[in-house]
């Protein structure tokens, strides 16, 4: 298998690069998450409210 010849300059930016994404693709994870079990928690309150 041949080795790749990249610059440790352009590496760094892949690596950056791919951190960011992560970090991004996380925080939308989370955030998503977070609203979906905001509406399950109003939602929950309802019920509960309902009951009384």
């Amino acid at each position: 298998m041949k080795k790749l010849n990249i610059e440790p300059e352009l590496l760094e930016q892949i690596k950056v690069g791919a951190l960011v994404v992560c970090a991004v693709s996380l925080w939308v994870i989370a955030y998503q998450v977070y609203t979906y079990f905001g509406d399950l928690i109003d939602l929950l309150a309802a019920l509960v409210n309902k009951g009384n």
